[in-house]
């Protein structure tokens, strides 16, 4: 049995990672957990949670919960990536509002974008800089993963090109479907204080569309739409999910996000796995979660109580037998192998979802690994 107990350094030969690479992760939070976990278990792969943000992560009237599984983590010596559809901006000011500390990354923009938390602050400094007036200086403390965006553009994603054939989608589909009410999202750009406008989402082009009063089945009429906008663009991902939107005009009740991807959630799961040996638990709640939760070839998925109805009808769609009863269900991974979902019930709300399956895959991992001992 290998007994060496890892430093920064040979960690870093053990994962063999480029000298770019090195230089960024050296001393960031991130890797000084997964370091930690290594030196404790030098023959396990160092563990990683992936969770959605809104109804997972967190869920309002509950954030208690939140913070004490943020304590859990800690403890655990387990970094956390809040994986959103929100822009990188909002969330961390949604974080800041919420009162949480920060997670040691944020892939935002529905895993488009890696940002890693360059150094760990202490209690004395979140609570000076945790307010919402220095969003700013926050936004400064993470810096973009120099490997990520370069990977994501070599897969021949052009946001301009995507643009430019949306407009054109959006004319043909509203002659067909004006009761869609299909559009571009809102608050995609910003104008900084010297008058240039910013990209919020570099690799997403986002939509709104709206369920009509003639459509009673939310999960079928998300596929309808999927399934038109994909024959303008065959090419690219296309993730659908639910908004809770509740409009005050006739044929507006229920909004609907459509993001045009170059990749899913799923990508950063991966990403983290190649470079960094990991393994991790993931988490969300709505349609654009599945990605991450079905097809990341992470071992272990929740899918928490209170879920949205397209993720939960996906996620029963995909368990081959559905065992009556069982809050854990089994399902195949792309490779072949078996993944475990935990599925929450009504009680199992959001964070306490998330804590009730990391507790079960923490003794389950245990018993599996005394077996193969």
């Amino acid at each position: 049995m290998n007994t060496e107990q890892p430093t920064k350094e040979n960690y870093f030969n053990w994962l063999k990672l480029s000298k770019e690479m090195e230089d960024f992760y050296k001393d960031t939070p991130l890797l000084e957990k997964l370091n930690n976990q290594k030196k404790l278990n030098p023959n396990t792969k160092p563990h990683i949670v992936f969770s959605d943000y809104d109804w997972t992560f967190k869920r309002e009237g509950m954030l208690e919960e939140t913070n004490i599984n943020q304590e859990l983590a800690d403890q655990a010596m387990v970094p956390t990536i809040i994986v959103s559809g929100r822009n990188r901006r909002e969330l961390l000011r949604h974080i800041i509002k919420d009162g949480f500390k920060l997670p040691e990354a944020i892939s935002s923009s529905v895993g488009t974008e890696l940002w890693i938390l360059k150094k760990t602050l202490t209690k004395d400094q979140e609570k000076e800089i945790l307010k919402e007036e220095n969003l700013d200086q926050v936004l400064d403390l993470y810096e973009a993963d120099p490997g990520y965006e370069k990977n994501l553009i070599s897969k021949g994603y052009d946001k301009k090109s995507v643009l430019e054939k949306s407009r054109k989608m959006l004319d043909k589909i509203y002659k067909n479907h004006p009761n869609w009410n299909l559009g571009f999202q809102p608050n995609q750009e910003m104008v900084n204080d010297n008058g240039e406008t910013i990209d919020l989402n570099t690799l997403k082009v986002s939509f709104n569309f709206y369920l009509p009063e003639d459509e009673k089945d939310e999960s079928e009429f998300q596929e309808k739409v999927a399934s038109e906008v994909a024959r303008f663009f065959p090419e690219v991902k296309i993730i659908v999910c639910s908004d809770d939107f509740i409009g005050e005009k006739p044929g507006k009740k229920v909004r609907f996000n459509l993001d045009l991807l170059p990749v899913g959630k799923d990508y950063v799961v991966k990403y983290m796995r190649e470079h960094f040996g990991t393994e991790g638990l993931v988490a969300g709640d709505s349609g654009n979660d599945l990605e991450m939760l079905l097809y990341s070839g992470a071992p272990a998925s929740v899918l928490v109580g209170g879920s949205k109805p397209e993720a939960v009808s996906v996620v029963n769609k995909n368990i081959p037998e559905f065992r009556e009863g069982r809050r854990v269900q089994r399902f195949e991974l792309e490779d072949g192998t078996t993944g475990l979902i935990y599925v929450g019930n009504e009680s199992e709300l959001g964070p306490i979802g998330l804590r009730n399956a990391s507790r079960f895959f923490s003794k389950f991992k245990a018993m599996r690994d005394r077996q193969r001992s």
